[in-house]
Order: structure tokens, then sequence, then C-alpha cells
């Protein structure tokens, strides 16, 4: 074009759809969460919303989400959100339940989001999810998410693995239908057991355990 324009051409088509991760959101600095002793909202230019909760733990810094819901009784994955410059645990209460202890990597700094997953047990319909630290300051957190069900990935352990333990008449044996083509068998019977040995879990709390038989 002579004006140095373009021409546009613009039909009618089906808009594309945008995928959905499943997650629920849940901000931080939502008016229904409750904050005690220092812990205040934060404006945060990298976070979700522009906001952020700081100043947590030491003793008397707390966050909870007070309206977390769940349609059924279960496991369910949450995705933290959280920012922090140098390294920080953060214990985790469900319900009121004990503390799970998480200790995230450093996101980069207190302006950079960075995300951990925990699988938790929520009760059918509202729950609350209270973050602190008696000891120490947590991470500052942007928001939390949450999905039904617990990820499917994981640490696989194989029964014949020689750091486990076998008593009794419990012994290995091949089988071409298993993972790493063997099983353990002669359990029970009042004698024969199997004790998995080393099994790691990378914070405290509530875990989704597969048994393959």
């Amino acid at each position: 074009m002579s004006t140095g324009g373009c021409a546009i051409k613009i039909s009618q088509t089906t808009p594309p759809s945008i995928p959905s991760d499943g997650y629920v959101h849940y901000e931080a600095e939502d008016s229904r969460n409750t904050l005690t002793g220092a812990a205040a909202i934060y404006d945060c230019a990298n976070c979700s919303g522009g906001k952020k909760a700081g100043y947590l733990g030491n003793g008397s810094g707390t966050l909870q989400f007070n309206e977390v819901y769940a349609p059924t009784a279960g496991l369910y994955t949450m995705k933290i959100y959280y920012l922090s410059g140098d390294e920080r645990d953060v214990y985790i209460s469900i319900n009121g339940g004990s503390g799970i202890k998480l200790s995230p990597p450093v996101s980069g700094s207190f302006n950079v989001v960075r995300t951990e997953k925990l699988t938790v047990y929520l009760n059918q319909g509202n729950n609350t999810i209270k973050f602190y630290n008696n000891s120490g300051y947590a991470p500052d957190i942007d928001k939390i998410a949450i999905k039904d069900g617990a990820p499917s990935t994981g640490t696989s352990y194989e029964a014949e693995n020689g750091n486990n333990t076998l008593y009794g008449a419990a012994a290995v044996y091949s089988s071409n239908k298993c993972s790493g083509g063997y099983k353990v068998g002669y359990l029970g019977n009042n004698h024969g057991a199997i004790q998995f040995n080393n099994v790691n879990a990378n914070f405290t709390g509530t875990h989704l355990m597969r048994i393959y038989y």
C-alpha cells in the first residue's frame, strides 16, 4: 500500500479453546483468609493479582486459607506458589492437623515465583490450610491451587530389590508378568513378610501409595 499500511483478511472461524489445567486457585490476599502476627499483604509485580503474603513464620506470622473447597473427601494435589531469597521451611496444617514440613528450593529472590506440589487429604466441603513456621521465617506465598486427585507420577520400589528385607518363607520368584521380571511370594501364614527399606519422602505428611499385587 502506498501509505505504508497493510491489508488484513478476517474470516469467520471457530475460536481456539484454552486448555484448563484442572486447578482451582486461591489467592493469598483474598479477604476470606486469616493473617496473624506480623504477616501482611504486599505488592508483588510477578505474583498473580499483583499481591503476596509476606513476613510469615518467625513464631507469629501465619496465613490461613479458610474456604478451600473439595467436592468429595479424598486426596488432592496442592500446588504452592511461593517466593524466597534464601532457604526457608514452611509448615502446612490441613484443618488444624499436624503440620507438614516443606523445605522448597530457593525461588531466586522475593520477586521470583516458583511452585512446589504436595498431596493432601481434604474433607468434603470447605477446608482450612494454614502456613506457618514457629522457629524461623517461611517463604512468601502468592497463592495455592487445588486439583482433584493425587499426581500419577512417583517413585517405584521393586519387591526384589536387594535393599529390602524378607522374613520367614518369603522369597523372590521370576515372573514375566511383573515389572523387572520378578515378584515376592509366600507372604503371610504368620511368618512370610517383606519390608521395603530406604523408601524416601521429600516431605512429612500424607502420600499416595499404589501397590502392585
